[in-house]
């Protein structure tokens, strides 16, 4: 059973050390414990923690998200729609389609 992470180290109960070599399936590509990802989430954590933005609603961090990601697509006439999970996009790209 893993029971601590730092970088790409993850230590067992025994206090043995693995190399966290598939990201987290995804969610830690940017390594564990990282102090500047930790810093910039308590910092929006204590602004605004969640909030979705779907039917017309949105916040700074996706406006300024979406922003930089329409940027640097190099498509003129890009549109971001933003989601929490897979299968949100995925329903979201069903119903788009159906439209």
């Amino acid at each position: 059973m893993v029971m601590a992470a730092a970088g790409i180290d993850l230590r067992d109960v025994t206090g043995k050390s693995y190399i966290e070599g598939i990201s987290g399936l995804w969610c830690a590509a940017l390594g564990f414990s990282n102090r500047r990802l930790i810093e910039a989430t308590t910092r929006q954590y204590e602004r605004l923690p969640y909030h979705h933005a779907f039917n017309s609603q949105s916040n700074e961090p996706v406006i300024e998200l979406s922003s930089r990601l329409s940027e640097i697509s190099g498509l003129e006439d890009s549109k971001i729609f933003c989601c929490a999970s897979g299968s949100e996009a995925n329903d979201s790209t069903v119903k788009l389609a159906w439209c």
